[in-house]
């Protein structure tokens, strides 16, 4: 399938190079670029990301408690997982 899409110059350049440095066409990069992104986020939540990224700064203190408390309540109202 054929499709267009907007990528920021610098990012084209460095797919082009680095396309070319492993010696496959471009559209094969993306392509096997997204197949890796699906792979790695098959089955994320929200949830599992807000928990990762307050896993990843650290002790939280009252405020970022509060915030990824109120975020969770959002999430669980709504029953969408995104």
């Amino acid at each position: 399938m054929k499709t267009a899409i907007s990528v920021p110059d610098d990012t084209f350049s460095a797919v082009e190079a680095r396309a070319d440095e492993l010696g496959m066409s471009r559209s094969e990069f993306f392509t096997r670029g997204a197949e890796l992104l699906l792979e790695r986020t098959a089955g994320d939540s929200v949830r599992e990301r807000i928990d990762l990224v307050v896993e990843y700064v650290g002790a939280a203190d009252a405020s970022q408690s509060a915030a990824v408390a109120a975020g969770r309540r959002v999430l669980e109202a709504d029953g969408d997982d995104w």
